[in-house]
């Protein structure tokens, strides 16, 4: 999303036709009228000015079971706000995108950014992400209508212990269809289990090795800029982007930073603490470990990620600390190579190979673990 772009995201519906084995939302009936829709896109449009860029985003539970709302929410926006430039983007697990509903995306697919949810191969897949019957789910996505319509779609893929095994293979497999691949680990897992990381090394060896030898964009967990450990320690510091260049809506309509911390993850009393939030004064504190570390601007954790894990929008769970610190290492590695085989260096690629060295050093002398 470009800087300039502001995110309206409307939680249509808590429903679910899936059941996936790491799904921390609440699923229920619940479904956001149109009535509702209506009065929040009134009330954060009515006021722009002429040109202005926003990007309304539909999230659920799964948005295509509420395709009509979908449909009328976007051709009330476009037609009561014609002087806006106007983005949408869902997210879905893909399985309900067959006839009407292709031939429909496929018509407005210019205003429309997607991501799928792809947890890998289809062995993969099938094993997180299941029917409410108990099976897989590959088999009812089609995968090429998503590629074709949205050459750049993205395919958002969640690790879980059962997939971790193939977390490289699925990396490749999702690649290797065209997709982007968004790789993030699952919430609710013990990595701390010598076994999981274990194989997490070995999974993230093979990863280096693939993007070291082809010049293909890095996915989500390797992306970094690793330059960012040269922060000044004082500098200004958010975790995400929450409540400040997006605002969330929950089917009743009321307002959040994220969907991480509305009622459909949260639960009604929890999502309670964070209505209204925006973080507009958000600081570390002192006590936090985090303040302190060269790593901090480059980990990759949210506001919603941290309560979920350990009850505070600013403490991170050791189980991410220890995943963020391996990306970060991994990113290392693979910047470190491709920079090496190029006969003159950027002034921004000089300055990685610095963070490279400066992240070596800190794995080796403070945290004791071995490089990648």
């Amino acid at each position: 999303m470009r800087n300039d772009m502001s995110s309206l995201m409307l939680i249509l519906t808590n429903q679910c036709n899936l059941r996936c084995v790491y799904c921390y939302e609440n699923s229920d009936r619940q479904v956001m009228s149109f009535d509702t829709a209506k009065d929040i896109l009134d009330r954060h449009l009515s006021t722009r000015a002429s040109g202005e860029r926003v990007r309304i985003e539909f999230f659920g539970g799964e948005v295509l079971t509420q395709f009509p709302l979908l449909k009328r929410i976007y051709e009330y926006a476009l037609h009561t706000y014609e002087h806006l430039d106007l983005r949408f983007a869902f997210t879905t697990n893909g399985t309900m995108m067959h006839g009407e509903l292709q031939s429909w995306f496929a018509e407005h697919a210019e205003r429309f950014d997607c991501t799928l949810s792809l947890d890998g191969t289809p062995a993969m897949h099938d094993r997180n992400r299941r029917t409410r019957g108990g099976e897989g789910s590959y088999s009812l996505i089609d995968t090429a209508f998503f590629r074709k319509t949205w050459p750049t779609c993205s395919a958002k893929m969640t690790i879980s212990d059962r997939t971790l095994p193939d977390l490289a293979e699925g990396i490749m497999a999702i690649e290797a269809m065209g997709f982007f691949c968004k790789a993030t680990f699952a919430s609710g897992i013990s990595w701390d289990v010598p076994a999981l990381r274990e194989t997490l090394t070995v999974e993230f060896e093979k990863l280096v090795a693939y993007y070291s030898e082809n010049d293909r964009p890095l996915c989500h967990l390797f992306d970094l800029d690793l330059r960012a450990i040269f922060s000044k320690p004082d500098a200004p510091f958010r975790y995400c982007e929450a409540g400040v260049g997006r605002v969330c809506y929950d089917v009743q309509g009321r307002q959040y930073p994220c969907q991480g911390l509305a009622s459909v993850s949260l639960g009604e009393k929890n999502a309670r603490l964070f209505q209204n939030e925006r973080f507009l004064d958000f600081s570390l504190t002192d006590g936090n470990p985090c303040k302190s570390c060269r790593w901090l601007r480059i980990c990759r954790t949210c506001f919603a990620a941290n309560y979920l894990e350990t009850g505070c929008i600013e403490r991170v769970d050791k189980n991410t600390c220890y995943l963020n610190r391996m990306s970060i290492l991994a990113s290392s590695a693979i910047q470190y190579r491709r920079i090496a085989k190029c006969p003159e260096k950027t002034l921004a690629q000089k300055q990685t190979v610095m963070a490279v060295a400066e992240i070596q050093k800190k794995v080796l002398t403070e945290y004791g673990m071995k490089s990648i």
